[in-house]
């Protein structure tokens, strides 16, 4: 009969999962790389970009697009542009998101309400190692600093470490 609905069809909607679907990508200062991702239409799904050595126009904003919201990071000790940023489907309600304080120029950080959960995502980005200037303390720290400030239930860190082992590479890297 129309209008009928199949039994338990208003539980199913209830219980529908919602997936985060996210990119982590290092474009290496590329504005060719960054164009060619933000325009792939095989991005249109996912929720969030993670992007670190992101390209920065000749006025030093990040690249735009019509479909992402971009967020740089909220430091401000340094007048250098960060080389963290996260871009957000523009189809995910505002009302879902906002961005966190991290004392950091090379993370950028949102937090992200999906129903009862608060996921706290970090677009990270640690220079390579120098025993001289070893940044890498420094950065966790002021991530972790974040992190105590927020009541999220899910916690996401991703980003370029330069770090590197053998048995992701074979002996070759270093």
């Amino acid at each position: 009969m129309p209008g009928l609905r199949p039994p338990g069809l208003e539980l199913q909607r209830e219980t529908m999962m919602w997936f985060l679907h996210i990119l982590q990508l290092n474009t290496n200062k590329k504005r060719s790389t960054m164009e060619a991702l933000l325009n792939d239409r095989k991005i249109e799904d996912l929720k969030v970009l993670l992007v670190q050595e992101p390209p920065f126009t000749y006025y030093t904003t990040p690249i735009q697009h019509p479909h992402w919201r971009v967020f740089q990071t909220s430091c401000t000790e340094t007048h250098a542009t960060g080389r963290s940023l996260i871009y957000v489907n523009k189809r995910i309600s505002t009302s879902a998101y906002r961005q966190r304080r991290c004392h950091s120029p090379d993370v950028t950080a949102i937090e992200l309400q999906i129903g009862e959960s608060q996921i706290l995502i970090f677009s990270t980005y640690i220079p390579p190692f120098d025993p001289a200037d070893n940044p890498i303390h420094q950065t966790l720290n002021k991530i972790s600093r974040t992190i105590r400030l927020s009541l999220t239930t899910t916690l996401i860190i991703a980003g370029d470490f330069n770090r590197h082992h053998q048995m992701w590479g074979g002996i070759q890297v270093n």
